[in-house]
């Protein structure tokens, strides 16, 4: 009955430590030792003499041991493996993991930036070496749902604007990766099937079906998933609108993408202040 008690705990613990996420293991170890010994001793003396006296001893001695152990281990490890774009990138800054999708001959994050410190929503990041974002409702869950929010002197750490195609602005990307310029977002929009006359439109919306493409669900696999934005201490329009940064500025301001939830376009403006909060993406390099 122990043997059998014992077996159906380690049944149990084994299937609770099942790990779903992607490329993560936790290190278990079972094992089960069982020693079985079993010993037999007969004696059979049987003496004869005229008073026929018959004598027999014996003796059985059975000895079972079982032993069963689990060693969970403290091991936690993520096996990143080789990268091939339109798998999962691992960060190894914190082994955050992003989705990729490869369009054209470029590689892209297809999913929002999310790294560094959270910082409260009444305060502002500065040019100190960290990494600082806003997080939805000042919450990690709200980073983990929507990505960070940058201003975009620290989305591209204080460096001076980028217009190259590619641009060749790291910013807050991970090694081998960039914040893509003005001119770099609007060679993907072409790509996805924008004019190019359509591109180069300012401050409006511009070639129809390319916003439903980078769109969660749309055919490109970039998933914007419409994170809204962060301005004068709040977040707003989650859910309505994604608006994200390019390595460009433009005078006190910088260029951005807008996506919205009704819209079939991508909006290209350069009205928002370099202090707001928007969300990022990284290009290969």
């Amino acid at each position: 009955m122990m043997l059998m008690f014992l077996v159906l705990v380690f049944s149990v613990a084994a299937a609770c430590s099942s790990n779903s996420g992607k490329d993560t293991y936790w290190g278990m170890d079972a094992a089960t030792d069982a020693d079985t010994d079993s010993d037999t001793d007969t004696d059979s003396d049987t003496d004869t003499d005229t008073d026929a006296d018959t004598d027999t001893d014996t003796d059985t001695d059975t000895d079972t041991d079982t032993d069963t152990y689990l060693d969970s281990g403290p091991d936690v490890y993520v096996d990143a493996g080789p990268f091939f774009c339109g798998g999962t990138f691992w960060d190894p800054r914190d082994w955050k993991g992003y989705a990729t999708v490869q369009i054209g001959s470029k590689c892209w994050f297809a999913q929002n930036l999310n790294i560094g410190t959270m910082i409260s929503s009444t305060g502002a990041p500065t040019d100190n070496s960290i990494i600082e974002k806003y997080c939805f409702n000042d919450t990690g869950a709200g980073c983990a749902a929507y990505g960070g929010f940058y201003t975009w002197d620290e989305m591209i750490e204080y460096n001076p604007s980028d217009t190259a195609d590619p641009s060749t602005t790291q910013g807050i990307c991970p090694s081998g990766w960039h914040v893509p310029s003005d001119e770099e977002i609007k060679s993907l929009e072409v790509e996805l099937g924008m004019t190019v006359a359509d591109a180069d439109l300012s401050n409006t919306w511009r070639g129809d079906g390319v916003g439903t493409a980078m769109k969660v669900g749309g055919s490109s696999g970039l998933d914007y998933i419409l994170a809204g934005r962060f301005f004068g201490g709040i977040f707003v329009l989650q859910g309505s609108y994604e608006f994200f940064w390019t390595a460009t500025d433009y005078g006190s301001n910088a260029w951005r993408r807008c996506l919205n939830a009704s819209m079939t376009q991508v909006g290209r403006y350069n009205s928002f202040a370099k202090s707001t909060g928007l969300t990022a993406r990284c290009a290969m390099d």
